[in-house]
Formats: C-alpha cells, structure tokens, sequence
C-alpha cells in the first residue's frame, strides 16, 4: 500500500493513469498507514497528501474503517490518517466530508472496542 502510493506519481506520468489503491488485507496495514502519515504531515507532505487523495486513497481509508473484519490497530491507523488529512486545511476537511468520511468515522465509533480506536475517534 505504502509503496503504491509513493510511486503513484511515477505510474500515472509513465501510463497516463493512476490505479486505486485497495485495502492489502492482513499485509501490515496499520504500519503502512502510518508510513503514509508520516510522509503526509512533514514539511513537504501537501504534494504526498495530493497524490494520495488523488490516487483514491480517501476512499481505501473509509473501505478499512467500513470493513467488518478490520483489526483494531487497522481501524486506529486510519483514524489517526484521516485526521492528519483533516489538520491539513480546509480543503482537505470539505474533501473528507464530500467522501463520506464522517459517517465511516460515526459508524466506527459505534462498532469499535479497543480504547485506542475511541481514543483515536476523538
């Protein structure tokens, strides 16, 4: 997933078009996730942040949080990506919501277990 999406840029400028991402069930999600983060929020992450939202990388966030067999770690992962992408401005917050992202974060919260999925939901 990580490495998707940092030669996503690459595939769309050598084939005219970029592939979405799907969610690599049981392949290290959560750490890939905040892989994705941490490129996201540095000094230089609005172009990262771009292509990602670019390449469907909203809509793979909300796929994890609406999946019922996501793991707890995936479900916080997530949840702390999209409010990265939120701290991010304006811009991204109206992009989040156009996608749906606050009903996937309001369903989540009613379904999630663990203490750090709530901590992360707030």
């Amino acid at each position: 997933l990580f490495f998707f999406f940092f030669f996503c840029g690459e595939l769309e400028k050598l084939y005219g078009s970029s592939p979405r991402p799907t969610y690599p069930f049981g392949n290290f999600v959560a750490l890939q996730l905040q892989a994705i983060a941490v490129f996201t929020a540095s000094s230089s992450g609005q172009r990262f942040l771009v292509e990602f939202l670019e390449a469907g990388g909203g809509q793979t966030i909300l796929e994890i949080l609406r999946f019922e067999n996501s793991a707890e770690a995936d479900l916080t992962a997530a949840l702390e990506l999209l409010l990265s992408i939120s701290q991010a401005g304006r811009k991204y917050k109206e992009l989040l919501c156009e996608i749906g992202a606050t009903e996937a974060v309001t369903e989540t919260l009613a379904l999630a277990q663990a203490e750090e999925t709530l901590h992360a939901i707030r």
